[in-house]
């Protein structure tokens, strides 16, 4: 691609996402630059899938996928796409990160469904605007006026938003976190290398397991075989050394424990054997439980710093101590759901807690593991959701200035996946500080 030469910076790129100006910006927005490279990578790949792969039918519902292809496809690249609908919609740069997550969540709605040179341009079109009406305020361009930017009609692109809104099961809200998490991604394909060395593609390719990969680096502190600290800046305190935690944990760099908002949030690590030779090339899952602000934490992109047990649990067998001698590791991670069979959501009272402030610590949430969102319903009387803030780490506040009437419901929203489940009168009236309180309930795995 022509733009690739570009000298960028991750971050000028999130420079970009947050600041760009339509009137002080002559230059296209990075992000258009590196989603496109990202997209022709996918591409380039599933070629060499098809090649290799006898494809099995498609089901009814993959099967569906097929309203993006085109009759002929297009002689227009992928970048050239892109800034044309930048260019006539001047949609902004944020529009094209939710765009990115919309592609991947339609991805994997869509297992058979893979993006190449047939369908791209049509998904593209379809998903900006999506994530246009999303975003902003659109008010001046309808789907009409998207449809000429794209080269479609008004009807084909009506009828594209639908089935797209349907077979991706109308999962459109994109919060901070999520957000968040797809600007980092970006990051970091810049940041490799200086350039767009795209090391994981999106989800519509072969094999997942094995591109969904990304890289960071390790370190580990805390006792040998221990659980790093006790219990660490997400609050969790001596349970990080007992089930379900059993001391395979982590304390994440910035872009992990996102001032504590990725506590909970689970992930696979593992080392290869070019990075050491006593690596069992064995995934190893850990939950962030802790924060390391500093040293190489803060100077790589993405950095663990595991708890001693799990930095030993990437050994071969008896390689463990062997292997922690080497300090510090280059690894490879990925976002995982988190699953504690049998258990459900905790919450434990902090001892600062009184009849006109409550705050609580919560624990062992399925599925994302982290929350974006904390609401408090008072006595059965009421109607009304007062949101909570975070306190720190894991934990959760209500300043609510008067008198709380117990029992409280708490209904916790997923960072990921903004799914909600609620803990009806889970703090039961005369709830008394430190106390901890077990639900019944949990997010769905």
């Amino acid at each position: 691609m022509g733009s690739s030469s570009l000298a960028i910076s991750p971050r000028k790129l999130r420079s970009d996402v947050y600041s760009y100006s339509y009137e002080n910006d002559s230059n296209t927005p990075l992000v258009i630059s590196v989603l496109a490279s990202l997209i022709e990578r996918t591409m380039t790949r599933n070629e060499r899938i098809t090649k290799n792969s006898t494809w099995a039918v498609l089901s009814t519902k993959d099967a569906k996928t097929r309203v993006f292809d085109c009759h002929e496809i297009p002689d227009m690249t992928i970048q050239s796409y892109l800034e044309r609908i930048f260019r006539y919609t001047r949609a902004g740069p944020s529009v094209y990160v939710v765009a990115y997550v919309y592609i991947d969540r339609f991805c994997q709605a869509n297992p058979g469904f893979r993006i190449n040179a047939r369908n791209v341009h049509r998904l593209l079109i379809t998903t900006i605007m999506v994530a246009s009406k999303y975003v902003e305020d659109i008010r001046n361009y309808r789907n009409s006026y998207f449809a000429r930017v794209g080269g479609l009609g008004t009807k084909e692109l009506n009828k594209l938003e639908m089935d797209f809104l349907f077979l991706m099961g109308f999962k459109l809200h994109v919060n901070v976190s999520v957000f968040e998490s797809y600007c980092c991604h970006l990051e970091r394909e810049v940041s490799i290398g200086g350039g767009y060395h795209i090391e994981k593609t999106l989800r519509c390719a072969e094999a997942q397991s094995e591109t969904d990969w990304s890289p960071a680096g390790a370190t580990w502190y805390g006792p040998a075989n221990g659980a790093g600290s006790d219990g660490g800046a997400c609050g969790y305190k001596d349970a990080v050394e007992r089930a379900p935690f059993s001391s395979m944990v982590s304390a994440g760099g910035p872009s992990l424990f996102k001032s504590g908002k990725g506590c909970g949030a689970c992930y696979e690590v593992k080392c290869t054997k070019n990075a050491n030779a006593k690596c069992s090339e064995n995934p190893v899952s850990v939950v962030i439980t802790d924060e390391c602000p500093g040293g190489p934490c803060a100077s790589d992109s993405v950095h663990f710093d595991l708890s001693g047990a799990a930095f030993g649990a990437m050994a071969t067998s008896g390689q463990s101590d062997q292997l922690r001698n080497a300090g510090v590791l280059q690894i490879q991670y990925r976002r995982v759901e988190c699953n504690y069979p049998g258990m459900k959501v905790v919450f434990s009272v902090d001892s600062g807690s009184n009849p006109n402030y409550f705050a609580v610590l919560i624990e062992f949430e399925d599925g994302d593991g982290d929350l974006s969102g904390v609401d408090l319903q008072q006595a059965p009387q009421t109607n009304t959701w007062l949101p909570m803030r975070q306190s720190w780490g894991a934990v959760w506040k209500l300043d609510a200035g008067s008198t709380l009437t117990a029992p409280f419901s708490l209904r916790l929203t997923a960072a990921e996946s903004g799914k909600t489940i609620i803990a009806n009168n889970v703090i039961p009236a005369g709830w008394q500080a430190g106390q901890t309180y077990r639900s019944l309930v949990n997010f769905d795995v």
